[in-house]
C-alpha cells in the first residue's frame, strides 16, 4: 500500500474510534441529566402540599436544561424511570429512605424526610389508579 492509503486507513480508523467515544459520552451525559431530572422530579412530587400540583407534575413532568438540549422527565406509567422510586418512598414511612435509585439523596438536599410526605395515601392512590 502507498503512504497516502495507509494515511486514509489511519485516517477512517482514528476518526470513528473519535465518533464512538463521543457518542458514547453523550449517551452517558444525557441518562445522568435523566437521572438528576427524575430525583428531582421524584422529590418535588413528594414535597408538594397541594394534589393538583401532583397530579400535573405527573401528567407535564418535569424539564430541566438549555435550549437545544432539554431533558424533560415523566412518570407515566409503571415503567417510567422514577416511578419504583416514587412508589417506594410514598411507601416508606421512616426518615431513613430505602429508594432504588440516588433519590434519598437529592430528599435530603430538598430538606425534606420521607416521613413529612403531604397527602401520602392520596398520592399513593393516584400514582397506582391513575389521576
Amino acid at each position: 500500500p502507498t503512504p497516502e492509503l495507509q494515511q486514509q486507513y489511519l485516517g477512517y480508523h482514528v476518526g470513528q474510534i473519535f465518533d464512538r467515544q463521543y457518542k458514547q459520552a453523550t449517551l452517558n451525559k444525557k441518562k445522568q441529566q435523566e437521572r438528576v431530572a427524575t430525583d428531582t422530579l421524584v422529590s418535588r412530587l413528594l414535597a408538594t402540599p397541594s394534589m393538583r400540583e401532583f397530579c400535573e407534575l405527573l401528567r407535564d413532568g418535569l424539564s430541566r436544561g438549555e435550549e437545544g438540549a432539554v431533558t424533560t422527565v415523566r412518570i407515566c406509567d409503571q415503567r417510567a424511570l422514577g416511578y419504583e422510586a416514587l412508589r417506594t418512598r410514598l411507601m416508606s414511612m421512616s426518615d431513613e429512605s430505602t429508594a432504588v435509585d440516588s433519590s434519598a439523596s437529592a430528599a435530603a438536599v430538598a430538606g425534606g424526610s420521607d416521613a413529612d410526605v403531604p397527602h401520602r395515601l392520596a398520592k399513593l392512590m393516584t400514582l397506582a389508579l391513575g389521576g
